[in-house]
């Protein structure tokens, strides 16, 4: 297992929330009056809608998901685990990956100095299971 998580946080697991979090802090020097919620939203916007991507067959069917439930990312920890299903094809669906991964990527947030929510890997669970898994 420890090395699993080594690989995790060399990885996507690692790359992402050093991305959202350097992302993150350029939004709120720009703007310090935006919420979490509005600087999520618009990394996401940004990464996924503006940006062009260019997606997979895979990628582009949990993208689609993603827009047909009118996702909305409340946290950066919601943008990093939709940037994880999305890219990294790690779902909730995937139980003890999904469940190691967003450890690892909460735990490196916390090493940045950003503080997710207790509860927020908890909430983008019930929010993917009920606007984004019906989607696929």
């Amino acid at each position: 297992m420890a090395l699993f998580r080594w690989f995790a946080k060399k990885g996507l697991a690692g790359m992402i929330p050093q991305n959202a979090f350097e992302q993150y802090q350029k939004w709120k020097k720009k703007d310090s009056s935006l919420s979490e919620a509005e600087i999520a939203q618009n990394i996401f916007t940004l990464r996924y809608l503006l940006s062009d991507p260019q997606f997979d067959r895979k990628e582009a069917k949990r993208f689609h998901g993603y827009m047909e439930g009118e996702f909305a990312c409340q946290t950066l920890m919601d943008f990093c685990l939709a940037s994880l299903d999305i890219e990294g094809q790690i779902d909730p669906n995937d139980d003890m990956a999904f469940v190691d991964v967003s450890e690892i990527i909460k735990s490196e947030l916390e090493k940045m100095g950003f503080k997710p929510g207790s509860k927020d890997i908890k909430n983008f669970v019930g929010q993917w299971a009920k606007k984004v898994a019906p989607n696929r």
